[in-house]
C-alpha cells in the first residue's frame, strides 16, 4: 500500500496491490490485484474496487485493519 495519506500532499497519488485467491468450481488462481485495474480470468473479470481504512501521516495502518471490496465475478 503506497497510497499518499489523506492529510499530506504528494507528487504520486500511490496505488495498493493486493495478492488475491480467486476460487471458482474445480479451479484455484492466485493473482496480484491493483485497485481499480480489471483483471480478466476464466472468462469473467474481477476489480478491487476499494480497500479502506486510508492512510494518514499520524498514524500507521496495520495488516488487521484492511478492508477490501472486489467486482466482477
Amino acid at each position: 500500500d503506497s497510497r499518499c495519506p489523506m492529510n499530506a500532499r504528494c507528487a504520486w497519488a500511490g496505488r495498493v496491490v493486493v495478492e488475491t485467491r480467486i476460487d471458482g468450481a474445480g479451479w484455484r488462481q492466485t493473482q496480484p490485484l491493483t485497485l481499480g485495474e480489471p483483471h480478466r480470468v476464466r472468462g469473467t473479470t474481477v476489480t478491487l474496487t476499494e480497500v479502506t481504512p486510508n492512510h494518514t501521516t499520524d498514524r500507521r495502518v496495520t495488516s488487521a485493519e484492511y478492508r477490501f471490496r472486489f467486482e466482477g465475478g
